[in-house]
């Protein structure tokens, strides 16, 4: 198991806390409540987050079980966290890389619920959210994750000397 199919989900949640903190919105954050999605890997997971704190987290067991547990998982979640349907703010999903199966599971069930719900919906790099999430001790960061088939997806990051990402290549 890779660290972003064990903690996928809480690694997103800290990128997207990141871009909403360095853009406009950096009030809004401490009242958000955001459902993230995370399907790229063999393992999957959803979670809710409310004032930059996790709620709830289900992780889904090896397998690719995506497409079966994703809807389930998220009911079950939103009703032990009390949270109604209509409350949510912002749907956080993975837009990859990884499975391509995976990503189309999540993505679609992302969509629909910010349709259904009226709701915000960012897509969230993988990669980027593995380099968000690595101490800021060096100038250049680059992130890999397993492509199967003796491949791999990986991008080289840059932070300035306030660790502040640079640019992507």
């Amino acid at each position: 198991m890779t660290p972003l199919e064990i903690n996928g989900i809480l690694l997103a949640f800290q990128l997207i806390v990141t871009q909403i903190s360095n853009g406009t919105h950096k009030r809004l954050i401490k009242i958000m409540k955001i459902i993230a999605i995370e399907t790229s890997g063999s393992n999957g997971s959803i979670a809710l987050l409310k004032n930059e704190q996790v709620i709830k987290e289900y992780r889904f067991r090896k397998g690719m079980v995506h497409g079966k547990l994703l809807i389930p998982r998220l009911d079950q979640a939103l009703r032990k966290a009390r949270w109604s349907r209509n409350s949510l703010d912002l749907i956080a999903v993975d837009i990859g890389p990884g499975s391509y199966t995976g990503l189309r599971v999540g993505l679609a069930a992302a969509k629909s619920l910010a349709y259904a719900l009226r709701a915000k919906i960012i897509g969230v790099s993988s990669l980027d959210a593995l380099a968000e999430n690595i101490t800021r001790q060096y100038d250049h960061i680059c992130p890999v994750i397993d492509a199967r088939w003796n491949q791999v997806y990986t991008a080289i990051y840059q932070f300035n000397k306030e660790g502040d990402r640079q640019n992507r290549s």
